[in-house]
Formats: C-alpha cells, structure tokens, sequence
C-alpha cells in the first residue's frame, strides 16, 4: 500500500526530535519494516520537498537504498491533473484557501488513497468526492496513532504505483 505524506507532516514521520514523531512513527514504521510506500510527484509537491532539502535528501537516499520504497510519479501527470482540480475548486468553493490541490491531483494520478497529513482544515477537500473520477473509492487520512489501523501491509500496491516503480 502507498502513502502521500503532506509536506506539514514530513518532520513528525521522519524526525525523532520532533514533539509529535511518536504520533506518527507507526507510519515511518509501517514503510521501513513493512510494505509501505511513500509516493509522491508534480511541480508543486517537489518545489515544497525542495524547501526542506533534509526529506528531499532522505527521500532520494531511501529511494536508492531501498528499492521501490519511494515511488515519484509523473510530475506532467500530476501538474496536469492539479490544473483540473484547480478548475473544480473554483466552481466548487471560489473562497477556499485550500492549498492542497496537488495532494489530490497525486492521489487522482497514482491511486493512492491513503494521505499523511495534520492539515485538518484541508480534510473535507482532500476527501471530497467531487474532485475524483467516478467509482474512486475512499480516501484515508491518517492524522496520529490512533490511525495505525490504516496501515495494511496486506493491502496491494495501487496499479499506477506499481507502473511508476518499473
């Protein structure tokens, strides 16, 4: 199964000094030990990992050292997709201040439907039904410990991850 890690929750996942790194060790957990994997991709989401140069290093250090744990999807892809949810939003809610376009835009391209993240006023748009194709199934949000039941390793790897990781 893959994971979207929103950039908020990168330090609590992969920074043991940070005040809420026990809340979400189990995800850190989960893809180091178990068969989590970490997807991400698009202009936007790079540009974010590029600000914190530390998790754009541990990101491509794990990457190579463990093989098929990282899984970049096609930026064009996804840059593409943010542009149609960005149209959808405006028609939706012209006065959002939801900046997690690109979230949902990797979770349309990839498959992916469980996102890491403590943005909990970005929730209800990350899981708004109008912005997927029809038939998408749910998506997940893991927010802290108590979530560690989201994290299946029977579960498979989405098709478009398992495309991406050949």
């Amino acid at each position: 199964m893959c994971v979207i890690i929103d950039m908020n929750t990168l330090p609590c996942v992969f920074n043991p000094k940070n005040k809420q790194y026990d809340e979400f060790k189990p995800v850190f957990d989960w893809i180091d030990k178990g068969k989590g994997r970490i997807v991400y991709g698009g202009s936007k989401y790079l540009d974010e990992l590029r600000e914190m140069p530390n998790y754009l290093k541990f990101l491509n250090e794990y990457k190579n050292k463990n093989k098929g744990k990282v899984i970049r999807i096609d930026d064009n892809k996804v840059d593409q997709e943010q542009q149609e949810v960005e149209k959808k939003l405006e028609k939706i809610n012209q006065n959002s201040d939801f900046n997690d376009t690109h979230i949902v835009a990797i979770i349309i391209v990839s498959g992916c439907r469980l996102v890491c993240s403590k943005n909990s006023k970005h929730y209800p748009f990350i899981k708004d039904k109008r912005f997927y194709p029809s038939k998408f199934k749910k998506i997940s949000i893991y927010k802290g410990d108590t979530d560690e039941f989201m994290l299946h390793d029977i579960n498979k790897l989405c098709k478009r991850c398992k495309e991406e990781n050949r």
